[in-house]
């Protein structure tokens, strides 16, 4: 772009012609630190506008990291947009692990968590793509429309304490305690022709994490970063 900035950040701030990385927090660090009077009072640099060249991308790129950079390691930046795409997903996959628990399956509705945890966790360790199932899929959809660079390290603290730590420890309590319905599954048979398994006594803990709550929380998430990428 013209000002030569990889990612915008609000305020966007020159001092004497230098760009100041990190916008009005940045400012506020350097006034604490009794910095900004010596960046005020440095050699102007003249500005020079970068020309507009704008790249085209005609094909979806998954080995790409937004903006520009190496995709490999820990990505910091995602397009606005390929996150919706991610969060609409996501509730594609929560709303039958939601009638699966509602229908007492909690055993069959957790090959869709486990996919959300692991899904989570290659977000967390590295970005959306090529690593992710959900991250591949969703930038190929919203390719041409994949809006603007976003940083994504927010993102990731949400995605890490919810979609992952949360929805791990979800999973082990229903493991832990199947309900009537999922052992007559797992024997084999109907429910109602063979002997179920009784339901475990699951922990004052698991009484909270396996609750439906806590889909209906990674759903209400999930919609909230759909609509207004918060």
């Amino acid at each position: 772009m013209m000002l030569d900035v990889p990612v915008l950040t609000w305020p966007v701030v020159f001092i004497r012609g230098a760009h100041v990385s990190g916008g009005g927090e940045a400012v506020d660090k350097l006034s604490k630190e009794g910095l900004l009077f010596q960046s005020i009072g440095a050699q102007r640099i003249k500005f020079v506008p970068q020309p507009v060249t704008p790249t085209a991308h005609p094909r979806p790129l998954l080995f790409h990291q937004a903006g520009g950079g190496s995709w490999r390691g820990c990505q910091s930046r995602i397009y606005g947009n390929v996150l919706r795409g991610i969060a609409l997903l996501q509730v594609a996959i929560l709303i039958p692990a939601h009638e699966l628990t509602k229908r007492g399956y909690t055993l069959a509705s957790t090959p869709l968590l486990a996919l959300l945890a692991v899904d989570a966790l290659l977000f967390c360790l590295s970005g959306p793509t090529p690593w992710t199932p959900l991250g591949n899929l969703a930038t190929l959809v919203v390719w041409p429309r994949r809006g603007t660079v976003a940083p994504i390290g927010p993102y990731k603290v949400t995605v890490g304490g919810l979609y992952l730590l949360m929805n791990v420890a979800g999973l082990a309590c229903r493991l832990s305690a199947p309900s009537e319905a999922d052992g007559g599954l797992l024997v084999g048979g109907n429910s109602s022709a063979s002997t179920p398994v009784a339901a475990g006594s699951p922990a004052p803990f698991c009484d909270l994490i396996n609750s439906d709550g806590l889909v209906w929380t990674m759903v209400t998430n999930s919609i909230m970063l759909a609509a207004f990428r918060f």
